[in-house]
């Protein structure tokens, strides 16, 4: 996963694209019980999935595309300052992305203008594509 976001319009065209922070772990069980999960369990599954707007545990709106796994779209929230979390998600290097428990994190701004009135309204489809290097391979 290079933990890469597109929004496609019609015919395929990027419509909107941008970073996102994938699942900690690559090539790790996809249905995890979550939480607690180790480490090498945090992972985004790759895969076609129906999403469905709703809300997580602190009321925030999300996108849900595996509620079963609790795996949602949403926007960056603060974590421990030693994660970096903001500067991981700018960084060219994919291995510094793997941060979440599974989720698809994008950056606040990313996800009001493209995530919000495009999945956020109604059940949509979320393509998480497969891994097909390994992370911080060129």
């Amino acid at each position: 996963m290079e933990g890469f976001i597109r929004r496609a319009a019609a015919r395929g065209r990027a419509w909107a694209a941008g970073w996102a922070c994938v699942g900690a772990a690559a090539f790790a069980p996809v249905y995890a019980s979550i939480p607690p999960a180790a480490p090498g369990e945090r992972t985004t599954p790759a895969g076609r999935f129906t999403s469905q707007p709703g809300h997580n545990a602190q009321g925030e709106d999300v996108v849900w595309f595996d509620y079963a796994a609790a795996l949602a779209i949403h926007r960056l929230r603060p974590g421990p300052a030693a994660q970096h979390r903001g500067e991981r998600m700018g960084s060219p290097d994919s291995a510094d992305k793997r941060i979440s428990a599974g989720c698809v994190v994008v950056p606040v701004a990313f996800y009001e203008a493209v995530v919000r009135p495009s999945l956020g309204r109604r059940p949509g489809m979320v393509y998480v594509l497969p891994e097909t290097r390994a992370a911080g391979a060129r």
